[in-house]
């Protein structure tokens, strides 16, 4: 069954095909750097960088800077999370 959040400009659709994972080449740096991530979290990515007029490498070399890199998929999930349900990117870090 497929389902809809909205958050401010932001319209998030979720169904079970965003479940599968999905690996990326991304650059943060000028490093090369592979992250895993589900099929639904890498669309949230691409519709919050598009409701900032931002880029999804931008948004993830943020949440890498904030949290050091360190477990980085799980960064992502909880920033995607967080602004989901605040409307802005969350602070808090995995």
């Amino acid at each position: 069954m497929a389902g809809e959040v909205v958050k401010g400009r932001l319209r998030v659709r979720s169904d079970a095909a965003g479940a599968g994972k999905e690996s990326r080449a991304i650059s943060i740096d000028g490093n090369r750097r592979t992250v895993t991530l589900t099929a639904a979290v890498w669309t949230c990515l691409q519709e919050i960088a598009e409701a900032e007029g931002r880029t999804v490498n931008a948004i993830i070399a943020d949440v890498a800077q904030r949290t050091g890199s360190r477990r980085l998929a799980a960064s992502i999930d909880v920033f995607v999370v967080g602004y989901l349900r605040l409307g802005r990117p969350s602070t808090a870090t995995a």
